[in-house]
């Protein structure tokens, strides 16, 4: 007894030391003396570790389903223990091993010229630093952690990591890893909604820009989305808005990161739409997730069959809140879902992969796309908002109005957000329960199968129908860049006639390409004509024989819409009949 006493005290002295260690921070330096090379340089104090140290850099960031491999922008690692240089072997593409047991202090370049919101971007003007693409971690020690930024004295800091100016802290990996940081001269716009701090930070932006104005918007995105939700999940918010290149949004706990062209607000409808769609991230995905994505496994790809709910039901409620909250009306907002049926539509990869087997591929089809994605996947994004209107419609339909979508997304954050998440079953059967009816079929149509959407019940019930379209419009089923062919589409002529993507395309029965829809238009659908392109050198031709141009879906209110048609479709717009 005396010698498994013994035993159990030196267990637990080892997990007190541990945790003892656990408690001690990594300490993290940054420094842009280089940044118009874009360069960050990075020094890591790491505590004594049994064993020694191997370090690791993520592979991907969540919420972009890609392996980018970020070690690869990594120069000139090197480390040392009190102040004496030690052995660094890198033995993984992103690993590298310190047969040292105490403290070591490591230092490293990162090269950073991607103005993307998954990367990082440094000149010397701005610095856009994603985390992922940055820190170095330990597998037995994950944090606390402590960030110096030893920045210009022009530029200010910007993130939700505790602290203030230059001096930050984050409480584990995950925290670290999900606050961006934005330094830089940049514009600072303040507001509270609820009591809570909120800032919307931009930088690059081409006149005419108001950014009080832009402000003031995006108080109204929050206050629309915090009584949709019930609460605020975080002490503070930024929105860090960007106009350096790029194009997109990326979610975080408390923050947003958005980069785009610096004219981005010429167009601000489509601008506050990713911001609306960011912000409601903040609860689905962020903290209401499926259970694949938690803990987060840095290294590997993690799949999922529910993406279509993080993101297809967060594009369907992007838009619609910003309807909801007055900034976009009621012909914007069909005029944008008609766009996203129409596109589901004319995709013939809706046919060969479900809307479930999108989401699990989203990491070879969505991410890694190219000219024949089209033809054998659909986007989880687009086809998950249609899904999104019709289960809503759906839900509304068959309780009178008094239940719909908006219960299912709370009473599935009530239930699963936090630690575990849910599965893909869970979520079915709470839909149905919302519902009071089984609905596991109706999803498994919609989501499980390649079976066409039936828009039927939808349309009927608010009253809405689909414009009529013209006179059928002849079509080759080519998609363009200049003169050469970028995409065929499945089963269309083209594809039938043999036509290649890099194809050069010459004429269309003598009629010279300047513009392939003018040229083809100026036939008839049905008609046979000779395609004359070139293919690698060798001029070529074939008979191709014209289709009808798939017709685009225009959403409507019908002429004389009933009074339940008209109740229902208020209901939904949560505005006045």
């Amino acid at each position: 007894m005396a010698v498994r006493h013994a035993g159990a005290y030196v267990v637990a002295m080892l997990l007190f030391l541990s945790l003892l260690a656990q408690a001690e921070p990594v300490r993290v330096t940054l420094s842009f003396e280089d940044a118009a090379r874009h360069l960050v340089d990075v020094t890591a104090s790491y505590p004594a570790s049994e064993g020694g140290h191997e370090l690791v850099m993520a592979s991907w960031t969540p919420g972009s389903y890609k392996i980018r491999d970020y070690a690869k922008h990594v120069e000139a690692l090197q480390a040392t223990a009190a102040g004496e240089p030690v052995a660094v072997r890198k033995v993984a593409k992103n690993r590298w091993r310190i047969e040292h047991d105490g403290p070591v202090t490591v230092k490293y370049q990162v090269y950073a010229r991607e103005s993307e919101v998954q990367t990082s971007f440094v000149d010397e003007h701005v610095a856009v630093l994603n985390g992922a693409s940055l820190f170095l971690w330990e597998d037995a020690h994950q944090g606390p952690w402590e960030l110096s930024l030893e920045v210009p004295e022009r530029w200010s800091v910007h993130t939700a990591l505790d602290g203030e100016g230059a001096q930050r802290s984050a409480a584990d990996l995950d925290e670290l890893l999900d606050s961006p940081l934005v330094l830089g001269e940049a514009d600072v716009q303040r507001f509270e909604v609820a009591g809570r701090p909120h800032a919307f930070v931009s930088y690059g932006f081409d006149p005419p820009f108001a950014p009080e104005e832009v402000a003031a918007d995006l108080a109204r995105v929050v206050e629309v989305q915090r009584a949709f939700w019930g609460e605020l999940p975080y002490d503070r918010y930024l929105f860090l808005a960007l106009g350096i290149g790029g194009s997109g949004g990326l979610e975080h706990g408390a923050s947003t990161l958005m980069m785009t062209p610096p004219d981005a607000f010429q167009v601000y409808e489509a601008w506050l739409g990713m911001a609306s769609h960011e912000f409601f991230h903040t609860w689905n995905i962020k903290r209401l997730r499926p259970v694949a994505y938690g803990p987060f496994d840095y290294e590997h790809e993690v799949y999922s069959p529910s993406l279509w709910v993080a993101e297809g039901l967060t594009s369907y409620y992007g838009d619609l809140l910003l309807h909801r909250a007055g900034l976009r009306d009621q012909d914007s907002l069909l005029e944008g879902l008609s766009g996203e049926i129409s596109y589901v539509q004319r995709t013939p990869g809706r046919n060969v992969r479900s809307l479930r087997e999108a989401s699990f591929d989203a990491w070879i089809k969505h991410y890694q796309s190219d000219e024949n994605t089209g033809n054998t996947s659909i986007s989880y994004y687009s086809k998950g908002q249609v899904v999104g209107w019709l289960l809503d419609a759906e839900i509304r339909r068959r309780t009178d109005s008094e239940r719909s979508l908006d219960d299912v997304m709370r009473l599935a954050f009530e239930r699963f957000a936090g630690d575990r998440g849910f599965t893909d079953a869970e979520f079915t059967a709470l839909v149905s329960e919302v519902a009071g009816e089984d609905l596991g079929p109706w999803l498994d149509h919609a989501v499980g199968s390649t079976a066409e959407l039936d828009y039927g019940p939808a349309l009927a019930f608010y009253g809405l129908q689909f414009a009529e379209v013209g006179e059928p419009k002849p079509w080759l089923g080519v998609y363009m860049d200049g003169s050469r062919v970028r995409r065929v589409v499945r089963d269309s002529p083209a594809w039938a006639a043999g036509l290649n993507v890099g194809d050069e395309l010459l004429a269309v029965d003598g009629l010279r390409v300047t513009n392939i829809g003018d040229t083809v238009g100026r036939f008839a659908a049905g008609q046979e004509v000779t395609v004359l392109f070139t293919r690698r050198g060798r001029i070529e031709e074939r008979k191709v024989a014209l289709g009808v141009k798939p017709e685009s879906y225009t959403l409507e209110v019908v002429e004389k819409p009933s009074r339940a048609q008209k109740k229902a479709l208020a209901a939904w717009l949560e505005t006045p009949e």
